[in-house]
């Protein structure tokens, strides 16, 4: 319909409906691209949202984690306290002091939550968190507790 109207408009030599036609044209073209990228940006807004969620969650599940670890070694720090009494005694009872010994070197390790940060950065919607946030995970996610703990 536009293509013939735009061809009638020729062919009568009509070149201001000509032009108004072109501009139609090109303003529509140019509306539909710029509500594209709206679309685009407030998809991009929820989907940064969602991940900052559920990196929140992620990270409260950690903290709860190594809160746990943090009273977990307090115990075997007091294991290392008592097996450091009971060796210092002429005659401790055996089984008490192998106990309490085995207790001062036992490890406990809770990996980082990190399927939503490996969903971020495989996907390469890292871009999407603020600057500094994802800075600072990725230097949260690039530390390796285990390896500190045990090294």
């Amino acid at each position: 319909m536009l293509l013939r109207r735009v061809m009638d408009h020729v062919k009568t030599q009509n070149w201001v409906a000509v032009g108004l036609d072109f501009v139609i044209v090109v303003v529509g073209v140019f509306i539909g691209m710029q509500v594209a990228n709206w679309n685009d940006a407030a998809a991009d807004r929820r989907l940064a949202a969602e991940y900052q969620e559920r990196l929140a969650n992620d990270l409260e599940k950690d903290f709860a984690l190594l809160r746990g670890l943090a009273s977990y070694y307090d115990a075997v720090l007091e294991s290392v306290e008592q097996t450091s009494v009971l060796l210092d005694e002429p005659a401790p009872d055996p089984k008490t002091l192998v106990t309490t010994a085995y207790r001062a070197t036992e490890i406990d390790y809770n990996p980082q939550t990190r399927a939503t940060w490996d969903q971020i950065v495989s996907s390469g919607h890292l871009g999407l968190l603020p600057e500094e946030v994802s800075r600072t995970l990725t230097d949260y996610f690039s530390f390796d507790f285990a390896e500190d703990s045990y090294v």
